[in-house]
C-alpha cells in the first residue's frame, strides 16, 4: 500500500478531531518552511540590501561614518547612508533599531513597525528566520519601570550645573540647551524603534562638577531612586568616588567623558565607558609626543603641578614622570595640590612660588583646570611669568587640558604658545560625518546645530555617548540587561565619533581615542589650533 493510499485510509477512520489536529500540524509546518526562505523580495522592498554580513555608512550617529562588520555573522546587511546602528534601513536622522545583535543567530537587520513612545515594535531577521521579541517582559533595572509608558529603556543624563563654575569665576561659556539636544537624540531613535522596540524615557539631573558630594548624591538618584538602566554624562562627575559609585558599587552603564586609570575603568567591568584616553595611556602618550615635539630635549628643570587625586595622582608619579625622567632632564619633580576643588583655587599660588624659587623651566599641567587656571594666574605677576625666566608649559587630556572649554580663560601672557596633545577634534575645523549627522537631527527640529567650537563640547560628546549606548543595547538583543549591554559593547569595535576621531572598543578595552594631534594655544583667540597631523597615539 502506497503512503497516498495508507493516508486516504487513515482520513475514512479518523475521528474528526484527530484529522483537525493533523491540519494544524501541517499548516505549521507549511508556515515554517515558508518562513526559512530567503526573504530578499521583502528585503528589497524594506530598503535593505543582501551583503557579506557587515555594513557601511556614510553618516550616522553609531557608525560615525566608519565601515562596520556585524557580530552576529548574519548573511544580510542594511546600507544605510545615514543611521544610529549597523545593519539598519534607516536612509536619515540618528538611527533605527535591530534585534539580536551580539552573539545571537539573529538579526543583522531590521524594519521597525509602529512609531513613537509606547508604539514600537520591532521584527528582527536573520539566520533563524523571523523573530519577535516580547518587549513587554522586564529583562533588568531601568527596563519596562517607566512612569505612564511601557515598554521602555529608562536612562539618566547628567548636566553640568555650569552656574555653580560662573560664581566660582570659571566661567565655561557652553551652550545651556543640551537637554534639548539629548531629547531630540532620543525622539529621533524613538522614531526608529528605540532599542529593539522599546522606547528610550530619560530622567534629566543638574550636578556640581565641583562638589563631590553632590556627585555622589547623584548616583544614589540615579540608580536607587530613578532606577535608571544607564547614564549619560560629558564631565560632571570628575571625581573618582562618584564614578565608582555607578559602575562598581551599582553595575550600570556610564558613559563619559572623565577617564580615570586603566585598573579604576577594569574595575567597572565593562560598564565604564568613555571615549577620552585613560589616564594611564595619556600619560604614555604624553611621554612620547613630548620627546617627538621636542619639549624637552634634555637638561631642563621641570615641574609637574599635580593634585593628590586617586588613582590620578599614582599614575603621574608611576608613569608620567618615570616616562619624564628617560629623557633626561636636569631635574623634575612633582608640586601637588590637595584634591578638593577650595584647595585646587588657594594652594596653586604657594606651588608656584615654590617652582619658582626651585628654577623650573618646564611646566606639565596634570591637574584640574581649576588648579591650573590659579597657577597661570599667579605666576603673570611673578619672577617666572615674562623675560628670561618665563615657563614653558604643555598640557593634554590629563583633566581635559587639551579642550578649549577648560584652557579658554586661561593668562594669555602666560598660556600663548603653549603645546598640548589630544585625542578629541579640538583645533580642528573640519567636523565629522558623525558630527554632521547629529547636527541635521537637532536642526530638523528647530535647535542650534553642532561643531567643532568650544560651547558645543557637551552636545558633541552626547551625541557619540548616547549613539555607543544606544548601539551597545540594540547588539545586546531584546533580553537587555546590564551584562549583556557591557559584553556588547566591548564588541562594537571601531567608532567614529563626533567629538573624538576614533575609538575602538574590544574585549578589556573601554577608552577610546585612537588618534591624536599636536596643537599650540593662541592669545588671538584663546584657543588651541592644530599643528601636526591625525595619527595613531601610543598606549
Amino acid at each position: 500500500m502506497t503512503p497516498g493510499m495508507q493516508l486516504r485510509l487513515w482520513l475514512r477512520h479518523a475521528a474528526r478531531s484527530q484529522v483537525a489536529l493533523a491540519a494544524v500540524v501541517v499548516a505549521a509546518l507549511v508556515a515554517l518552511l515558508v518562513a526559512s526562505m530567503p526573504q530578499s523580495q521583502q528585503a528589497s522592498q524594506d530598503g535593505l540590501s543582501q551583503g557579506d554580513g557587515g555594513t557601511t555608512s556614510t553618516t550616522g550617529l553609531v557608525d560615525g561614518g566608519s565601515s562596520s562588520t556585524s557580530t552576529t555573522g548574519s548573511p544580510s546587511g542594511g546600507g544605510a547612508s545615514s543611521g544610529l546602528s549597523s545593519g539598519t534601513s534607516s536612509t536619515s536622522g540618528l538611527g533605527t533599531s535591530t534585534s539580536g545583535a551580539g552573539g545571537s543567530s539573529s538579526s543583522a537587520s531590521a524594519t521597525s513597525t509602529g512609531g513613537g513612545l509606547g508604539g514600537s515594535t520591532t521584527t528582527g531577521t536573520g539566520t533563524t528566520g523571523t523573530q519577535h521579541a516580547d518587549v513587554s517582559r522586564s529583562t533588568d533595572r531601568g527596563v519596562n519601570n517607566c512612569s505612564g509608558t511601557k515598554p521602555c529603556v529608562k536612562i539618566g543624563v547628567l548636566l553640568a550645573k555650569i552656574g555653580g563654575l560662573d560664581a566660582s569665576g570659571f566661567a565655561l561659556q557652553v551652550r545651556t540647551d543640551t537637554q534639548a539636544v539629548v531629547q531630540a537624540f532620543i525622539d529621533d531613535q524613538n522614531k526608529r524603534g528605540g532599542i529593539n522596540g522599546r522606547p528610550i524615557a530619560a530622567v534629566y539631573r543638574t550636578t556640581d562638577p565641583l562638589s563631590e558630594d553632590d556627585q555622589n548624591k547623584a548616583c544614589h538618584e540615579m540608580t536607587e531612586d530613578s532606577k535608571v538602566f544607564a547614564v549619560l554624562d560629558t564631565q560632571s562627575f570628575i571625581f573618582a568616588n562618584p564614578q565608582a559609585c555607578l559602575t562598581q558599587t551599582m553595575k550600570t552603564p556610564y558613559l563619559h567623558g572623565y577617564a580615570e586609570s586603566e585598573a579604576f575603568m577594569d574595575k567597572g567591568r565593562g560598564y565604564d565607558v568613555s571615549e577620552t584616553r585613560s589616564l594611564d595611556r595619556i600619560a604614555v602618550e604624553w611621554v612620547d609626543e613630548i620627546q617627538k615635539l621636542r619639549f624637552l630635549k634634555g637638561g631642563e628643570k621641570v615641574g609637574v603641578l599635580e593634585d593628590n587625586c586617586q588613582p590620578s595622582n599614582s599614575i603621574v608619579k608611576n608613569v608620567l614622570v618615570e616616562g619624564i625622567k628617560k629623557l633626561k632632564p636636569a631635574s623634575i619633580k612633582t608640586y601637588e595640590s590637595d584634591c578638593s576643588a577650595a584647595y585646587a583655587q588657594s594652594q596653586p599660588p604657594a606651588l608656584q612660588q615654590q617652582m619658582c624659587i626651585d628654577g623650573v623651566t618646564h611646566v606639565v599641567l596634570a591637574t584640574s583646570f581649576v588648579a591650573a587656571q590659579t597657577f597661570l594666574q599667579s605666576a603673570a605677576g611673578g619672577p617666572c611669568g615674562s623675560g628670561p625666566r618665563k615657563y614653558k608649559y604643555m598640557a593634554s587630556d590629563y583633566s581635559l587640558l587639551a579642550s578649549d572649554l577648560f584652557t579658554r580663560n586661561f593668562n594669555k601672557g602666560q598660556f600663548d604658545g603653549s603645546l598640548a596633545i589630544t585625542n578629541f577634534y579640538t583645533g580642528i575645523t573640519k567636523t565629522s560625518p558623525q558630527l554632521q549627522a547629529c547636527s541635521k537631527v537637532l536642526k530638523a527640529r528647530n535647535i542650534q546645530g553642532l561643531d567643532n567650537t568650544f560651547p558645543n563640547a557637551d552636545a558633541n560628546a552626547m551625541c557619540d555617548y548616547f549613539a555607543l549606548f544606544v548601539r551597545a543595547a540594540i547588539a545586546a538583543g531584546p533580553n537587555l540587561t546590564r551584562p549583556g549591554w557591557a559584553n556588547a559593547l566591548q564588541h562594537l569595535g571601531r567608532f567614529d565619533g563626533a567629538a573624538s576621531p576614533r575609538s575602538v572598543f574590544a574585549p578589556g578595552k573601554t577608552n577610546g581615542g585612537e588618534l591624536v594631534h599636536a596643537m599650540v594655544w593662541h592669545a588671538d583667540c584663546t584657543c588651541y589650533r592644530q599643528t601636526g597631523p591625525l595619527h595613531t597615539g601610543k598606549g
